[in-house]
């Protein structure tokens, strides 16, 4: 998933001057297994705690806090919404490549 996602030049990060503690990436990931595990954010932080496979593949150096998913689902959302108004087939191609992504997790 990391890789689709660098190849369809997704930003590591949206703006130069931030914390750079998570990228764009490892939040796209998060809240696609947190959509697919049917989880709220509370206990997929929790459910991060022991997945420590997930941890390693994602190369997270901490959890992030249930309220950073939440933040980092509402700028993305917000940035699909942006993405698809200016050009629909890459907005297609991501919300596909999503759709596809949950159902190989």
């Amino acid at each position: 998933m990391l890789s689709i996602l660098k190849k369809m030049h997704v930003p590591l990060f949206l703006y130069p001057k931030s914390k750079h503690t998570f990228s764009i990436h490892q939040h796209i990931v998060l809240l696609v297994l947190r959509q697919y595990e049917s989880k709220s954010y509370e206990s997929m932080v929790e459910w991060l705690e022991v997945a420590t496979e997930i941890i390693l593949q994602l190369q997270l150096k901490t959890i992030p806090h249930f309220t950073t998913l939440q933040k980092a689902a509402a700028r993305l959302s917000n940035i699909l919404l942006h993405v698809a108004k200016d050009d629909s087939s890459k907005s297609y191609l991501l919300v596909r490549y999503l759709q596809d992504a949950m159902l190989r997790v």
